[in-house]
């Protein structure tokens, strides 16, 4: 469980820190950049690709730049995880269903990292509304609807067969892709 608690931690930690990276990068590149690691990722889930029967989970020191590198691409998009860690979790041949319900579990705390990270960590604003660089009107907005739609994809991931769910989220992700590019 300590490993577990562990994991977690670095992964918020690299959410929090995308509030002080992604500032410093140009927006375009990281449109495209997390753009193209969705599509590729989308692409895998979609054909169904399988990882070697023995990768497993890695535990101890090795999870932490797995995690960090999850929490910072998550942090940097903007996303509560679930495009990150479903992914990376089936890389190491953990079942779909439990993936996509340890990123859902994990949602809101990588969700609140970020946002604590760019409210914390962003240059001062004079815009009414604002904090760093979080707009409080929308982020209610979609607090709101979040905790209202979790639990009917809960259900209906629940209702899939596991291959079906790894299509569903591919097309899923290969639209936020495409939402990114254009």
């Amino acid at each position: 469980m300590a490993r577990r608690a562990s994991a977690a931690a670095v992964l918020l930690l690299g959410s929090l820190a995308a509030g002080y990276i992604a500032p410093q990068l140009p927006v375009q590149a990281l449109k495209l950049g997390f753009a193209l690691f969705i599509s590729i990722v989308s692409i895998i889930l979609f054909f169904d690709w399988k990882p070697p029967p023995a990768r497993q989970w890695r535990s101890g020191i090795r999870t932490v730049p797995i995690g960090l590198g999850a929490g910072l691409v998550s942090g940097l998009a903007g996303i509560a995880g679930g495009n990150v860690i479903v992914p990376t979790l089936i890389y190491f041949n953990v079942p779909a269903h439990r993936a996509t319900a340890t990123a859902s579990t994990l949602g809101v705390p990588i969700a609140a990292m970020g946002a604590l990270g760019y409210m914390l960590l962003a240059p001062a604003s004079n815009h009414p509304g604002l904090v760093g660089y979080v707009d409080l009107q929308a982020f209610v907005f979609i607090v709101v609807g979040a905790v209202l739609a979790a639990p009917l994809g809960v259900r209906f991931a629940q209702r899939l067969p596991a291959s079906t769910l790894k299509r569903v989220f591919a097309v899923m992700l290969l639209l936020v892709a495409l939402r990114m590019v254009f």
